[in-house]
Parts: C-alpha cells; structure tokens; sequence
C-alpha cells in the first residue's frame, strides 16, 4: 500500500493524479527529522536543547518530515 512507501511531493501528485484531482500536498514530521543522527544520547540531548515550535517550524515549512498529507477529491 501506499502507507508502506516514500513517494516526494511531486511523485505522489502524479500517480494520484491518474485517479484524483489533488488539491494540495503537505508535508510533515518529527523533530527527530531534523537531525540526520543515529538514535542515541546526543541526539536526545539536541532533541532535548530545540524548541519544539522551531522544530514544527523547520520540518513544515520546509519540507524536512516524512509525513506526505494529501488533500484529493475523486474525479
């Protein structure tokens, strides 16, 4: 299923397009997303130093989670 996949923006417009009008394409994450290192200590210790709002703020508006959220209406 499509849950169990990693499609971009783009990718997921295009083959929902077949099907679907999409109407936006959102994207969203963890604050783990924002920081490429391995789960350990140190990566709690900066989770623990960055506020959450920045965090919200950097996967959000620029597109660093991995979480794609579509809006569709059926064609």
């Amino acid at each position: 299923g499509a849950i169990a996949r990693y499609y971009s923006a783009r990718e997921w417009t295009a083959l929902a397009g077949q099907f679907f009008r999409v109407e936006r394409v959102r994207i969203y994450g963890q604050k783990s997303d924002i920081l490429p290192l391995p789960h350990g200590r140190f990566k709690t210790l900066l989770e623990s130093v960055i506020p959450d709002s920045f965090a919200r703020f950097l996967t959000n508006q620029f597109r660093m989670g991995s979480f794609l959220v579509a809006t569709m209406r059926k064609l």
